[in-house]
């Protein structure tokens, strides 16, 4: 996930790279836990970041290949009760954020595919060349945290 913000010290490019540890990995692999959970792990990650480092944000568009988590971000009803589980923390850490959550096909969301697979570097180096300063958050052990948790619950009411 990436951000690009215009700060009084220039434009920035804020992201996370994190990447699945061997056990997430499998269980997404597996069906333990559903892609669209962790497709929204990545986004309200990120969305609960950007809300720790910038002070007095309030809003947030987010855009996603997935209409599942368009879904669960805009109404916190999905039909996952693992991505209804992952909306509903951010939900409850920053309920003074106003969130929103806007479709991006896949073909059209080359940055973010782009960081979430091998291309970071790629990614990394266009920002620069548009001027940006690269700021970096590590925020894998929440995702990994919030993984887990997601994994232990039923993908279907």
């Amino acid at each position: 996930a990436f951000s690009m913000v215009r700060s009084p010290h220039g434009l920035m490019f804020i992201c996370i790279d994190p990447r699945w540890p061997e056990d997430i990995l499998l269980a997404l692999q597996e069906n333990q836990l559903s892609m669209p959970a962790g497709e929204g792990i990545g986004a309200v990650v990120f969305a609960d970041a950007l809300a720790g480092t910038l002070p007095g944000l309030t809003h947030l568009y987010i855009f996603t290949d997935s209409t599942p988590v368009v879904a669960a971000v805009n109404s916190g009803n999905s039909d996952s009760p693992q991505l209804n589980m992952i909306a509903c923390w951010l939900f409850e850490r920053h309920p003074q954020l106003q969130l929103l959550a806007i479709h991006q096909p896949g073909k059209r969301n080359n940055a973010a595919d782009g960081l979430s697979r091998a291309a970071s570097a790629r990614v990394k180096q266009d920002a620069v060349d548009a001027g940006a300063v690269i700021w970096q958050i590590d925020c894998a052990h929440a995702m990994h945290t919030l993984a887990r948790k997601a994994m232990s619950m039923p993908q279907r009411s």
